[in-house]
C-alpha cells in the first residue's frame, strides 16, 4: 500500500475565496499582483486585458527563500489566460504583466481558491470588484511594485 500523505494544519489554513479585480497596467510600464499560497492549495483563475496584448509571466517564489529562485509557469504575449494550478511549493505566486503600448491597459483578474491577496501595486491602479468572504484581516495590500 502506499504510503498515506500527512497533510499539515498550515496546508489547510487558508478557507476558499473569490476575488474579481481590475489592474490598470500603466503605459510602458510592469505590474505585479501577488497571491500567498501554501503548498499544494489550489487555484483557477482567468484574466484578459482591454487593449493590444500584454507580456506576462505567471510565476512563484517559495517562502523564505534568499536566493531569488522563482518557477515561472506560462511566459508569454496575450490578451487573456484561463486555466488553474496547484502550488508546487508555499510562498507567494502571481502575474507580471508589462505594457509596451502608448496606452494603459485595464487587466480583468477573477481568481479562485485558497489564497490570501499579499500584493496590489498602487490602489490607484486597482479596484476590487467583489468584496472577499474573509475578514479584512487577511487583506494584506502593500506598496507599489511598478517597475
Amino acid at each position: 500500500m502506499p504510503p498515506v500523505k500527512v497533510v499539515t494544519p498550515t496546508e489547510q489554513a487558508v478557507p476558499e475565496r473569490s476575488d474579481t479585480v481590475t489592474i490598470e497596467i500603466p503605459i510602458h510600464k510592469g505590474l505585479e499582483y501577488k497571491l500567498l499560497m501554501e503548498k499544494y492549495a489550489h487555484l483557477e483563475y482567468e484574466w484578459s486585458a482591454d487593449g493590444e496584448a500584454l507580456y506576462f509571466d505567471f510565476h512563484g517564489e517559495p517562502r523564505s527563500d534568499t536566493t531569488g529562485y522563482f518557477e515561472s509557469f506560462a511566459i508569454t504575449t496575450s490578451n487573456n489566460m484561463k486555466g488553474s494550478l496547484t502550488a508546487p511549493f508555499a510562498g507567494s505566486h502571481g502575474w507580471y504583466w508589462k505594457n509596451e503600448t502608448d496606452a494603459p491597459v485595464i487587466v480583468t483578474l477573477s481568481i479562485k481558491g485558497n489564497y490570501i491577496l499579499i500584493h496590489l501595486g498602487k490602489q490607484s491602479q486597482i479596484k476590487r470588484l467583489q468584496t472577499p468572504e474573509l475578514s479584512s484581516a487577511t487583506y494584506l495590500p502593500t506598496t507599489s511594485d511598478v517597475r
